[in-house]
């Protein structure tokens, strides 16, 4: 089955029945949201190590972390 641009987004398989295809818009909007995720991470994790600095070593010690 297919959408109004032309791209599959229903198919038929023996081993797996009827199951939805990603139309490319769905794709590149998948694609385009998990950048925004990873850069988002990115900044909040390299915001903790700098506003962050100590932390403790697993026996109750606390020492700078060094990056």
């Amino acid at each position: 089955m297919y959408d109004g641009n032309g791209d599959e987004i229903l198919t038929y398989t023996a081993g797996m029945g009827w199951h939805e295809k990603e139309s490319k818009a769905e794709t590149q909007a998948h694609g385009a949201l998990k950048v925004a995720y990873y850069d988002a991470f990115r900044a909040a994790r390299q915001a903790a190590v700098i506003f962050l600095p100590i932390f403790r070593d697993g026996v109750g010690n606390h020492r700078c972390r060094h990056h």
